[in-house]
């Protein structure tokens, strides 16, 4: 940037003129600027608010979901013979339990007439090829169905040794190969078993690979592809029972145990295989091999299930000793109920797993006589007093954020907005509730409330616990009672599978005393088409094979939904289920996409506890919902502002424009009059010089 020199002429300082000139014109921009400030500040300030807002509704909504008031807690004298799990209708109390005798699945082992080697001289052993002649070459044998193969890249290896592969190989040619490689190996092939076999000529183990595993598929032997095999490990538990002469007997066909079938292919299948069969996911039953005294043991997987074997056609379980008197439909293991003596009263239930008045209680071990074990369910009133303190606590964050700013002097004095929302929070905190026993009604009633002149609440720790041991069920209206005049609430919308609901405001516990309504379809606990029932009932629904087909013929049978709950494996399509200890509700038909679910008292409205005014935690939250979502008043608030900010700093940028120009024309101004002046300098000092020479 050049040197600047002004006021040559006139001696004037027009530099700073011109600046102090602008400074004057500029004073509007400062008072702008000064504006965006404060708009910065009070949009700091609503921030500050909305998010302490927003945290005191997340825990209105905290204290709605997760419901403190139905916690349970439980105290067991000794947890080495039951475990207890607590849902949401667990009923307060203490339960002696004795005498536990514990249910027993029912149990079956192979008679051991059948004696199973545990080894014999080879170590690998191929599985059935397709071909019995020891001529036939590799090339033919691999193209179909493996395909075509780069022999040159097959690098099959025995015990370290590589064996060179070639395409016009014989099985023969591919044995001598082996044979000669001193490898410490024997290879062989079957023709009449059609298996390619090889044994070491050692006590160490055989080791084979490939680089192409397709070459060992096939082969039939990729299943020892990178293992080490040691010799005498092929038990016959291990081989295809077609291999084994003690199960001549066994043909391709099928076993079934309760109502779950496996196939038998004894040309492939060994008994190792049919083991793995039963234990797949969703057998009823579990399957063990004993490699020592050589018998199999089958149990139901439900301790005191039956153990049904109901037919055999492979002739596989009769072989084995499983079934007895082929006579029989079926042959029958019985299981052993659980019993024990709850408060002197004897019990026999049909698993470890016993519901009793909204508790899960699970057996674990039997007791002797005299052992006495006890229970305790109360109400957990520490969980609820943390929520409660906690909700005061983040009112009390919130009314003070919001006095301070709004206070006399405050960045939000006078700001019509802050001062409704915090006199609208404290009414809602300071209001009562109908429809709850008066004592009961009001914050105020048990302990909540303001000292002296402090806006602040406290809470009153002890009034507060007396009163939650007296009434629980009323200080959880207080909080959390539906406010909606139907006395409903909506649980959520359908979307076409079956997914779970549940309520915080209804005791779905009490099937009785509730109904469930989607579109016109309303589910009752006495209902004809649509039935509420806990799901503990839906073992009622389980029928014998007899009863069964008696159903389908009276048509109470109707759909696969139908029939799965009769087989006890599902939900019926007209009933929905509620868990006896999650209080979760599931459908059998689920709703569909966009349905409303609602759970609404069945009961005459005059009669409800529900839905005649909200709880405060309800009230609360539903107040600042459409504060805090997304474009709500706060945020419309803080948009407001940066629109406002916004137009300050357009007016801004305008502004400095038009006073470029305007300092612009001011320099063009005195530089002009500088020039007039040293115009009229030279003038004179011209005249002067003439006057001078005049007077010479």
């Amino acid at each position: 940037m050049g040197i600047e020199m002004t006021g040559l002429a006139s001696g004037l300082d027009t530099k700073s003129m011109v600046q102090q000139l602008m400074e004057i014109e500029r004073r509007p921009i400062y008072m702008k600027q000064n504006e965006i400030k404060k708009a910065q500040e009070e949009k700091k300030h609503w921030q500050e608010i909305g998010t302490q807002v927003k945290a005191f509704r997340t825990t209105a909504m905290d204290m709605n979901t997760s419901n403190p008031f139905k916690k349970k807690k439980v105290s067991i004298s000794d947890e080495k013979f039951v475990g207890v799990e607590l849902g949401p209708s667990a009923k307060k109390g203490t339960y002696v339990i004795e005498d536990i005798k514990l249910a027993k699945s029912g149990t079956a082992t192979s008679d051991g007439k059948l004696e199973f080697s545990n080894g014999e001289s080879y170590n690998v052993t191929g599985g059935r090829l397709g071909t019995r002649e020891v001529s036939t070459k590799f090339i033919d044998m691999f193209l179909s169905p493996i395909g075509n193969m780069d022999f040159s890249k097959i690098g099959f290896e025995v015990n370290g040794k590589k064996i060179n592969v070639e395409s016009t190989d014989t099985i023969g040619t591919f044995i001598n190969k082996i044979n000669a490689s001193n490898a410490g190996v024997k290879a062989s092939f079957s023709s009449q078993e059609r298996r390619f076999k090889i044994e070491a000529t050692n006590d160490k183990p055989v080791e084979i690979n490939a680089e192409d595993k397709t070459f060992l598929r096939g082969l039939e032997i990729s299943k020892y592809a990178g293992k080490k095999v040691t010799n005498m490990t092929e038990p016959d538990y291990k081989k295809t029972m077609e291999s084994l002469d003690n199960l001549d007997n066994v043909k391709r066909g099928s076993f079934t145990i309760n109502d779950y079938t496996v196939n038998v292919n004894p040309e492939v299948d060994s008994i190792e295989d049919i083991v793995s069969r039963l234990n797949r996911e969703g057998s009823p039953v579990k399957a063990y091999f004993d490699e020592v005294s050589g018998k199999m043991s089958i149990v139901s997987s439900v301790a005191g299930d039956d153990l049904i074997f109901q037919a055999d056609t492979s002739n596989l379980m009769k072989e084995l000793g499983f079934i007895k008197d082929e006579d029989k439909k079926a042959t029958v293991y019985e299981g052993q109920k659980a019993s024990f003596k709850m408060d002197g009263i004897t019990y026999e239930r049909n698993s470890n797993e016993i519901l009793f008045d909204g508790i899960k209680i699970n057996l674990k071990n039997n007791s002797t006589d005299g052992e006495k074990i006890t229970i305790k369910v109360e109400s957990d009133v520490d969980t609820m007093v943390e929520k409660i303190k906690k909700l005061v606590e983040e009112y009390n964050k919130t009314t003070t954020t919001i006095n301070t700013k709004t206070t006399k002097d405050g960045p939000l004095q006078g700001d019509s907005t802050a001062n409704g929302l915090a006199n609208n929070l404290r009414t809602y905190m300071a209001s009562s509730v109908n429809g709850i026993e008066s004592k009961y009604s009001q914050l105020a009633l048990i302990g909540i409330g303001t000292i002296g002149k402090e806006p602040e609440l406290v809470v009153n720790e002890e009034k507060l616990r007396t009163a939650l041991a007296e009434n629980p069920a009323a200080i959880e209206r207080l909080f959390l009672q539906a406010g909606n005049s139907k006395g409903e609430q909506k649980l959520g919308l359908g979307n076409g599978e079956n997914a779970k609901y549940s309520s915080p405001n209804y005791d779905v516990s009490d099937i009785n005393n509730i109904q469930i309504r989607v579109g016109n379809k309303v589910y009752t606990a006495d209902g004809d088409n649509y039935k509420i029932m806990k799901k503990s009932q839906l073992s009622d629904l389980k029928v014998s094979k007899v009863d069964l087909i008696k159903h389908v013929i009276n048509g109470e049978i109707k759909s696969k939904a139908d029939l799965d709950a009769r087989l006890g494996k599902g939900i019926p399509n007209n009933v929905v289920v509620i868990d006896d200890i999650s209080g979760a509700i599931e459908f059998g038909n689920a709703p569909s996409r966009g349905q409303e679910v609602i759970v609404e008292s069945n009961k005459k409205l005059s009669n409800s506890s529900y839905g005649f005014n909200q709880g405060i935690a309800n009230k609360i939250s539903d107040f600042l919902q459409p504060l805090t979502t997304y474009n709500g008043t706060l945020d419309r608030q803080s948009k407001a502002i940066d629109n406002r900010i916004k137009e300050m700093n357009d007016w801004i940028s305008r502004t400095e424009d038009r006073l470029s120009i305007r300092e612009d024309a001011l320099k063009s101004q005195f530089t002009a009059m500088e020039g007039s002046i040293q115009t009229s300098n030279s003038t004179s000092n011209w005249l002067q010089g003439q006057i001078s020479q005049l007077g010479g």
